[in-house]
Order: structure tokens, then sequence, then C-alpha cells
């Protein structure tokens, strides 16, 4: 089957946000804690750090988790072995969690993906059906955790001092300690409010995957449209725009709004399409065929950047390089993919899923 050149253009700037918020989130708790370092008004930081907290975190990561939903509709209709793809996926995602970025979001990816496929199972009315459910589910769980909001678990000083002087191996066993409050600390602390904090994550990026898993036929339909038909992506722009505004003046409607970002993003990224070169277009959606490579490779290198196994800048460079980092790379590692991809069908990380789906 023909690989879909627009998804895999929509995905590498997606890619590229996950940059912009992943550099400086691997320099937390900088990021959020030390005010007078980064947050002083009208800096650049501070400027960086409101757009950045506006217009990607929680907002960028949705539209990938969409685009993966259909990549696991197209993987279970081409025959790949989706469940062990899932279980490799759970086990890239814990090996990069403790030895390169406790933000991992390959686990979950494995995880919902399983969850996906035993939905998978109903038929298409209760699926559609349970979809709805726990999207409802989600935005009630939203709604009641900004009524009694959770105090957030804060080990700042520790992380500091050990990302910053530590040796791989503390750093590994601080990166793994974190994974696991990442992911799974919530669920055994006996409070309901942690639980829902927790469960709201999990569901919100199962509802996420879970329409792009079951709208994948609509999705690409819509994203491939000629572009004489493409009027009605003014819809799509318009909801983009509510999604804003709710940013601004309705914080707490996290899931909606998030969800909204989509539309905006995908709107933006489908008028680029249309009016970029041809080059720019093949250069772009290779970085959009080879994303797992491009993922794994920054994290390692931000790693390097910033930790003390490294080159040690952890705390000591703001958002505003970092991001400027993570579009150097973005542009370093894209005509990299560029060049591999003249000799290789797949990127390096991608060959390896494949050999590991063929074994």
């Amino acid at each position: 089957m023909k690989r879909v050149e627009q998804i895999d253009f929509i995905r590498a700037l997606a890619i590229l946000g996950v940059f912009l918020v992943n550099a400086p989130t691997m320099n937390q708790p900088y990021w959020f804690t030390d005010k007078t370092f980064l947050f002083q008004n009208g800096t650049v930081d501070s400027w960086l750090t409101s757009f950045a907290h506006m217009f990607l975190v929680h907002k960028i990561y949705p539209l990938l988790a969409l685009l993966f939903g259909v990549s696991l509709k197209l993987m279970h209709e081409r025959g790949v072995p989706y469940i062990r793809r899932m279980f490799i996926f759970m086990l890239l995602g814990v090996l990069q969690a403790y030895l390169v970025f406790w933000g991992d979001i390959l686990f979950l990816y494995g995880v919902m993906g399983l969850g996906i496929f035993i939905l998978s199972q109903f038929s298409l009315m209760y699926q559609k059906a349970l979809l709805v459910a726990i999207s409802l589910l989600t935005i009630l769980l939203r709604l009641v955790l900004h009524i009694y909001p959770v105090l957030e678990f804060n080990n700042a000083s520790t992380l500091i001092t050990d990302f910053l002087h530590g040796s791989f191996l503390s750093i590994s066993t601080m990166r793994g300690l974190h994974f696991y409050y990442w992911n799974f600390w919530g669920f055994f602390q006996g409070s309901w409010q942690y639980i829902s904090l927790y469960g709201a994550s999990f569901l919100e990026l199962f509802t996420y995957i879970g329409w792009g898993y079951f709208l994948k036929t609509e999705i690409l339909r819509f994203i491939a449209a000629p572009f004489e038909i493409r009027w009605h992506r003014l819809i799509f722009l318009i909801l983009g725009i509510c999604g804003v505004i709710l940013t601004i003046y309705a914080p707490y409607i996290k899931f909606i709004k998030s969800a909204l970002f989509i539309y905006l993003y995908m709107y933006l990224a489908l008028v680029l399409f249309d009016f970029v070169s041809e080059n720019i277009k093949v250069f772009i959606s290779q970085i959009g065929r080879t994303s797992l490579s491009h993922y794994l490779v920054f994290n390692i290198l931000c790693s390097l950047l910033l930790y003390g196994y490294g080159l040690s800048y952890y705390g000591k460079i703001g958002p505003s390089m970092l991001m400027l980092f993570a579009i150097g790379n973005f542009i370093v590692l894209g005509i990299a993919a560029h060049f591999w991809l003249k000799v290789k069908k797949r990127g390096p990380f991608e060959a390896v899923l494949r050999v590991l789906d063929s074994n």
C-alpha cells in the first residue's frame, strides 16, 4: 500500500512540535520552578515559555496520538504482527525512560495500542459507543480535577543535583523513579483525586489514538482530498481558533481545547503542504517517514547536551537556546534522513522494528 505523503508531512511537523517541548522539558524542573532564571517578565525565555504552554504543551501530542491511531489501523490491515509491535513499543519505552528521557511516550503508546486491539474485537457500534463514553468520562474527570485540584509531586532540588552532577547510573536511577511517578505513582496513593488525575491522562491519550484508529478512512479521505474541494477545511480552522480561545479564557477545559488544537494544526499543516515546493514537501515528508528514529535520536542528543555524563548544560541554558537546538536538530536530522533514505527503505529504528516483527 502506497504511503500517504500528507500523513508523513503532518507527522513530521508534529515531531518538530514535540522537539520544541521535549528539549526544555528535559531541562526541568528549571523550566517550571526557577522563576528568577526563566520567568523574568520581558525576557525571550519568558515569552517562549508562555508560547509553548499556550500552543504546544498538551496541544501537539494529541495530533501525534491521532496519527498513531491511523498508523495502528494501517498496521492491522497490512498484517503487521500487531500485538508483538505493541510490546516492542513498551520495551523501547522502558529502555528510553531509564537510559535517555523519563518523559517517554512509547511505553504508553504500546499500552494504549493493546487497549485499542481489545476494543476492536467488539462490533463497530459498540466500539464507537465505548469510545464516546470514554471521551465523556475524560471530560468529566478533567472538570472534577479543576474543582478539586491535586498537589503535584515535587522533588526539584534532588533532580537538579542529580542531573547536573550525577553519573550515568545515578541519573538513570533518577529517570526510572521519575518514569514511575509519571506513569504509575498516582494509582497507588489511595486517593480518588490522584487516581482521577492519572486515569484522565491515560483515557485522554486512549481517546485520541482510538479516534484515529476507528476514523482512519475518514481522516485519510479528508487529508488527501483534491485542493478544489477543500473549502470544508475552513471548519477545521474555525474549530482550531475555538481551541485557542478556550486556552485563554477556559484553561480548565483541557481535553476539549487539546482536541480542538488537532483541527488547527492539521489545517495549518495541509495549507503549508499545498503551497510549499515539491522539494520541501519531500524533505519534510521523509522526516515523517523516519519519525521514530528522529524522536529517539533527538532525545539522546538532548540528554548528552544537558546531563552530567555529557556536556552538563542542565539548568545553564534556557528554553530559547533549547528550542533553537531543537529546530537545528530537526533540520540536520532531516538532511541525514534524506541521504539515509537514498540507500535504505526505512529509518534505522524503523528497520529494527521490522526485523523484530519478522523474528
